[in-house]
């Protein structure tokens, strides 16, 4: 220190009252350690100390020139190194109440015996979840060693509802405890299972996952987790098949029935890829759907009789409802024009006998569709006529050109003046000018014009 400031600085630090600090573990270092922390003095001691440790501070920095500005860096250097509530300008009060946590402050492991690496102070169960809420760093749980606390952490962690702080105790218990004991503890605390399965799923750890879920007596879940994770690979249909079959065989026929018949069909349905793939040279992508699988047979096999390759075989194997079935199996039979199949495929006599055709499917788009196919018009006519709401008949059967269809509307309403408007737009002598003219000369109409 330079003699301009009238101090000694070596005599200073050694006959102060306020000594220096040190990490030496002679006793005077130690008592000296008890002043700053505030471990064995009153908070009105302490206070005293910061705040003359403050007025020495002050009192250099205020006799300092320029000159001597670089004479007294170390020193200054020096008080910066110490705890920081010595040089800050925060109130000493509050840095003792701040609790030192284990888990993120250096100092709680200082003083400690060589080999001695338990903290002079744990913190508590609050001040370990708060930590857990507010920390971005790594929250150490060490030690938390019996049980009783691991199981009191983990319901404190549930408790505040937060998804972090309940993973990263689980984790920690996964870490420490015997897996019967962690097992039968995720069995008790719901929460703490599903967010372990969740973790456990985007670590894509399959086999333990599916361990866990069985054990939490999730069979049905686990069964999934699984069957996804056999989608997910890539392999060509050979071995995708032998996979899938083993998982049948030894998983799910000791399943519900439910599950059972939904990997059952999945299996099924590989064996017609199967079968595709050696009767064809089409290109078809495995993992069609079964409509579309059944729109490619339909186009293709349709008069095959042959299971698998049957339309049939598709509808009795998987369930297909009529409407599925037919509306998939007509557009494959308009790219084929097979207009006979067409008429036995959709039209079926009424209940009771009754000669009148019947359609399940919505018949304005089953005209569009066999309009847009080319269908003959007297096969997109017969299916307008089962139109029940006759101005929508004449709406649909005018846009199609249905002319025979318009011609019998307006004949039933006995509007003359009607037909004869329609028929000066038809071509002369065609089929349907004939028609209209037939209809026209009918004696049984009573005509209301």
């Amino acid at each position: 220190m330079s003699n301009r400031l009238g101090i000694d600085d070596e005599k200073y630090w050694n006959d102060s009252k306020i000594k220096g600090f040190g990490f030496g573990e002679d006793t005077e270092s130690i008592e000296e350690d008890n002043i700053f922390y505030g471990v064995s003095q009153e908070r009105d001691a302490a206070t005293k100390v910061g705040q003359d440790l403050r007025a020495e501070v002050s009192s250099l920095s205020s006799f300092v020139s320029d000159e001597s500005s670089e004479e007294i860096h170390e020193s200054f250097q020096r008080l910066r190194d110490l705890p920081p509530f010595l040089w800050n300008s925060g109130p000493l009060e509050l840095e003792l109440d701040r609790p030192v946590s284990g888990a993120l402050n250096p100092e709680a492991y200082m003083h400690r015996e060589q080999g001695d690496t338990r903290p002079l102070h744990l913190p508590s169960m609050d001040e370990t979840i708060h930590q857990l809420l507010n920390s971005n760093e790594h929250v150490l749980l060490e030690h938390y060693q019996s049980l009783s606390q691991k199981k009191q952490l983990l319901t404190r962690a549930i408790e505040i509802h937060d998804g972090n702080a309940i993973l990263a105790v689980t984790l920690f218990l996964y870490k420490t405890l015997k897996h019967s004991i962690f097992r039968q503890m995720l069995i008790e605390h719901k929460a703490a299972a599903n967010h372990y399965v969740r973790y456990l799923e985007t670590k894509n750890e399959v086999n333990h996952l599916v361990d866990l879920l069985n054990m939490l007596g999730r069979t049905k879940e686990a069964m999934l987790i699984r069957y996804k994770h056999i989608l997910r690979r890539e392999n060509n249909l050979q071995n995708f098949l032998k996979e899938m079959e083993h998982f049948y065989h030894s998983e799910c026929q000791l399943s519900n029935e439910e599950v059972a018949l939904l990997f059952n069909q999945h299996l099924q349905l590989l064996y017609i890829y199967k079968e595709i793939k050696e009767k064809t040279s089409f290109i078809h992508t495995d993992n069609s759907s079964v409509l579309k699988t059944l729109n490619f047979v339909a186009e293709n096999f349709y008069e095959n009789t042959n299971p698998p390759l049957t339309a049939d075989n598709i509808k009795q194997k998987f369930n297909l409802n009529v409407k599925q079935y037919n509306w998939v199996v007509l557009k494959a039979l308009v790219v084929q024009q097979k207009w006979p199949q067409i008429e036995a495929l959709l039209l079926t006599k009424t209940w009771l006998g009754s000669s009148k055709d019947r359609c399940l499917l919505p018949l304005e788009e089953v005209c569009n569709t066999l309009k847009d196919g080319d269908a003959p018009i007297d096969l997109v006519a017969r299916f307008v006529r089962l139109i029940d709401d006759t101005e929508k008949k004449l709406v649909i059967a005018r846009k199609l050109n249905c002319h025979s269809v318009v011609i019998d509307v307006y004949a039933a309403q006995k509007d003359r003046a009607a037909i004869l408007t329609y028929k000066s737009n038809l071509e002369d002598n065609s089929k349907e000018f004939v028609y209209a003219e037939t209809i026209l000369k009918h004696n049984a109409i009573k005509w209301k014009n």
